[in-house]
């Protein structure tokens, strides 16, 4: 099976060179840091059916009842 993105010897060569680069002169300025994580859950998507779902529904349980507008309905 043929690879569709095939990278030409000049991406390879720009590849190579930002891997070698170190962490710290790797410019992340431009990436928002993600502070508030109250609704996550590690794993979810590592985790069986009944698992996700359990969590899933625990999440679900967390909302408060602003946003929560399935009562007015």
């Amino acid at each position: 099976m043929k690879s569709r993105n095939k990278l030409t010897q000049s991406q390879k060569e720009e590849l190579d060179a930002l891997a070698a680069l170190p962490d710290d002169e790797i410019d992340t300025s431009d990436i928002p840091e993600v502070i508030e994580r109250s609704n996550s859950i590690r794993g979810l998507f590592h985790k069986s059916a009944s698992e996700r779902s359990k969590a899933l529904d625990e999440l679900r349980n967390r909302r408060s009842p602003v946003t929560d507008t399935s009562e007015h309905r």
